[in-house]
């Protein structure tokens, strides 16, 4: 059977950059297993997959040190 899997939801702020110009320089410290989007409102939120709280808070803080606050949304055991 497969085994759970730990998901966090980031809500990250672009800063004084675009949405697109932020999710581009977000890419290049994310793993190929993460994902980031675009909500209707324009929100920029990033899914870190195989990430628990712990980790998470290791990449919010790898964030914030970038310039890009950020918040945890949500976490997810699938």
């Amino acid at each position: 059977g497969r085994g759970l899997t730990e998901c966090t939801l980031l809500e990250v702020e672009a800063g004084n950059e675009s949405i697109a110009e932020a999710g581009k320089n977000l890419r290049k410290s994310l793993r190929n297993s993460d994902y980031i989007g675009i909500d209707g409102t324009g929100g920029l939120y990033v899914l870190l997959s195989n990430t628990g709280n712990d980790e998470a808070a290791i990449v919010m803080e790898r964030f914030i040190q970038r310039g890009y606050p950020c918040r945890m949304k949500e976490e997810w055991v699938i």
